[in-house]
């Protein structure tokens, strides 16, 4: 169905877009944006991991009910509408993880980082994450749930040996017109990097809403014409 497409070409884009843009694999990425010693970054690392876990136990479904509540206030007890919470959820944060890079570029402040935009960006990556697995199992046909995470699992697997090559076009990109010492190094410029990243955040938002919003609304009332059409006993072709 439209809807089950849609969801799972969410669920690729944004495995795509988290692994393409990350930094925690540049060697030099917290020295030079937040001259921060080398061997501090395991306890940067270890504080990102603590945040994860609190937010994946305390914070995600607290906010992803607050979310469906609002959604259903803005589109009423519509059937339609099923699930509609998660997808909004899901189209927010990536524009949430948006505002985090450009932030993090714009405020390079080692503070503002440890308690503005880790938090942040820890509950926004979990809530998606959360989401669209959710979305996936709800809805996926029954009958069909198993087959339907082993395709998933081959398209994330696809997706997964493209990304290697993105980021070498992105950081050959990126390198262009940094200072010599930088192409030695062979990592971007920091903030270069994380505006490129919130870039890609606001394009995957964006087609996240078409995917998540549009696709399945559209699916939904054309169902649900044709329903009415059989009840009254019709036989128009929509």
């Amino acid at each position: 169905s439209r809807a089950l497409a849609g969801v799972i070409g969410a669920r690729l884009l944004f495995g795509f877009v988290l692994r393409s843009t990350s930094y925690a694999q540049l060697g030099s990425f917290y020295e030079d944006l937040y001259q921060l010693p080398t061997h501090q970054r395991g306890y940067i690392s270890s504080y990102q991991q603590l945040l994860q876990f609190l937010v994946q136990a305390f914070g995600v479904h607290p906010i992803l009910a607050l979310a469906s509540r609002l959604s259903h206030a803005w589109h009423g007890p519509d059937t339609r509408n099923a699930h509609s919470g998660e997808r909004l959820a899901a189209c927010v944060l990536c524009f949430t993880l948006a505002l985090t890079d450009f932030l993090q570029a714009t405020l390079p402040y080692l503070p503002v980082y440890l308690l503005v935009v880790v938090p942040i960006a820890s509950l926004s990556s979990a809530m998606m994450r959360l989401s669209l697995e959710t979305l996936t199992t709800q809805v996926a046909p029954a009958h069909a749930m198993f087959s339907v995470l082993a395709g998933l699992d081959i398209l994330q697997n696809m997706v997964g040996v493209l990304i290697p090559f993105y980021r070498t076009i992105l950081f050959r990109f990126l390198t262009k017109d940094v200072a010599e010492q930088a192409l030695m190094d062979g990592d971007p410029d920091p903030k270069a990097w994380i505006t490129s990243s919130g870039v890609h955040w606001i394009l995957a938002g964006s087609i996240m809403s078409v995917l998540l919003l549009w696709m399945p609304s559209t699916s939904g009332t054309t169902t649900t014409r044709v329903r009415k059409d059989d009840k009254l006993g019709l036989k128009k072709t929509l």
